[in-house]
């Protein structure tokens, strides 16, 4: 893959000993080239990867396990690559918000040797926060990302949706899910609605979860994710 930027910077700091504290990135209007020739757009993203302790008070499931990284970012104006078929919700993802700790040491090498060992030990990762934008979806949501003996992601996560009902109506329309699946979930979804605290959009939270790649919100069974192959 090839990357293109207006400008970009960086910057690492150093333990005692060599050991890495932290990396910081921040690039500004970027392309990147992939390598079946597609590519994708961004117009900031902006990264800090560092040993610093959780600020949620992360803790891992298995005590002997211990935080080995945490990840903090923020991507903007995402334009994804074209395809036979447009994305249900737009081509372009206006913000992805992220922070969230790595517990559990992931051992050097390619991620179909690795991640074995680190899904064996108990690896989670713990999600302090995870906020999207994307059309006229807007998700908030903290929880556990795992992954299950066929290294398939496996989350239990509890989510602030708003424009839940233009989001499934536009998945209808793509004919990602069916159109009974979309009357029910917008049906569900109405009735836990409440006003939101900021006096903007009604807002619905409810449990989020991801098991044998099928995605749940709240009862309903939304969608199929597809299945990971680990390179």
């Amino acid at each position: 893959a090839t990357l293109e930027m207006a400008s970009g910077q960086g910057r690492l700091t150093f333990k005692p000993h060599g050991r890495l504290d932290r990396l910081t990135i921040l690039v500004d209007d970027a392309r990147l080239a992939l390598a079946d020739g597609q590519s994708l757009r961004f117009n900031r993203l902006r990264a800090v990867i560092g040993n610093d302790p959780p600020t949620n008070g992360a803790k891992p499931v298995q005590p002997r396990l211990v935080p080995s990284f945490r990840l903090n970012g923020e991507l903007f104006g995402l334009t994804l690559p074209a395809g036979r078929r447009p994305p249900p919700l737009g081509r372009t993802i206006g913000r992805i918000a992220f922070d969230g700790t790595i517990i559990g040491r992931i051992p050097p090498g390619r991620p179909s040797q690795t991640l074995p060992v680190w899904q064996q030990d108990g690896g989670t990762v713990e999600i302090s926060h995870l906020d999207l934008g994307w059309g006229p979806l807007g998700v908030r949501t903290t929880g556990t990302l795992a992954l299950d003996a066929t290294l398939q992601p496996v989350a239990a996560l509890n989510g602030t949706f708003t424009g839940y009902g233009e989001t499934l109506e536009a998945l209808v329309r793509a004919r990602l899910i069916k159109p009974n699946i979309g009357r029910i979930g917008k049906f569900a979804l109405a009735a836990l609605a409440r006003p939101s605290r900021t006096g903007g959009r009604r807002e619905v939270r409810v449990p989020v979860t991801l098991q044998q790649n099928w995605l749940y919100v709240g009862p309903v069974k939304l969608l199929r994710v597809p299945i990971i192959r680990w390179d």
